[in-house]
């Protein structure tokens, strides 16, 4: 695909092609969003703030076997989240049937597919009222199958909030579902990564495992397969996200970069005071994996860079 840049201003402008172009006022505050919250999520990733998300995503990742039992034409008999205070809850889903060679994988790979879904669909208000309602049904279905009662808390309780995020953005006209799902989604896109490493190095029995075992290759090959994987549904969703919102989509083929409104002074002065976001918690990431690593004592210090373990 054809492009053209114009070096002589920050964030382009950029022409790929006569639709997508880089970097217009929302595609910046997208970039800025996602790699500000990535670096905050890097450093609480220990944090008991975050365990909410962290079981949900663990449900995700249950739900994701559920649907790949359903599809090999298994039966699902229920499903179950622990509750847990460390790095990752528990989760088990319990079936009969199915194809093995689908249902193993479908966890880590279906998460990431999850994420990917939240980060397309916050491109637009339209877009992420269509994911929330799909998450939704999908929270309220995990009700009929949910094994155990704190399952049943936590989708009553996010189903709960994505009912209040829509009451937020419907009485009081602020764009909030889109910068929910924009943040969940990433979060969500970085524990299928962050699940694999975790497994990797402390989990036996865990479904990379298995499915080391039924294809008879390396266990780290398929951790490694799989955690590139997510991190290809990461770019993909990124990559999406910002043609959704590209100034240049709905102009004709012929248009030229003046007829687009991208670059540094065509941004508004919060989006522009928003770049500082990224660029802070990058900093304060840096510090603070100086600090963990300076004083660890046996652990690994590419972990606490990465994944704060």
């Amino acid at each position: 695909m054809l492009w053209r840049a114009n070096m002589t201003a920050p964030f382009g402008p950029l022409l790929f092609g006569h639709d997508f172009a880089c970097c217009g006022d929302t595609q910046v505050q997208s970039i800025s969003w996602v790699v500000g919250f990535t670096f905050v999520f890097l450093v609480m990733w220990s944090n008991k703030i975050l365990s909410p998300l962290k079981h949900l995503a663990v449900y995700f990742h249950e739900l994701s076997h559920a649907v790949a039992v359903a599809l090999s034409c298994g039966k699902v008999k229920d499903i179950e989240v622990h509750y847990s205070s460390g790095e990752h809850g528990g989760g088990v889903t319990h079936h009969v049937g199915g194809v093995a060679c689908c249902i193993v994988p479908a966890g880590y790979v279906g998460c990431g597919l999850w994420g990917l879904a939240m980060i397309v669909g916050s491109a637009d208000e339209l877009g992420s009222l269509v994911v929330i309602g799909l998450m939704c049904s999908f929270l309220a279905l995990g009700l009929c199958f949910a094994g155990n009662g704190f399952l049943r808390c936590l989708l009553l309780g996010f189903l709960t909030l994505f009912a209040g995020f829509w009451a937020v953005q419907h009485y009081f006209q602020v764009r909030v579902m889109s910068r929910a799902l924009l943040t969940i989604g990433t979060f969500i896109s970085l524990d299928a990564v962050s699940n694999v490493w975790h497994d990797s190095h402390h989990e036996k029995g865990s479904d990379y495992e298995r499915c080391a075992r039924m294809t008879h290759c390396s266990a780290s090959f398929c951790a490694a397969l799989w955690a590139l994987t997510s991190l290809c549904w990461l770019a993909l969703a990124i990559f999406l996200n910002l043609y959704l919102n590209s100034p240049a989509r709905g102009l004709p083929a012929h248009a030229s970069m003046e007829d687009l409104d991208v670059g540094w002074e065509a941004l508004s002065y919060g989006t522009r005071a928003g770049v500082a976001f990224p660029a802070i918690a990058f900093a304060v990431w840096v510090c603070w994996a100086v600090f963990k690593c300076r004083n660890r004592t046996h652990r690994d210090p590419l972990s606490y860079a990465l994944i704060g373990r």
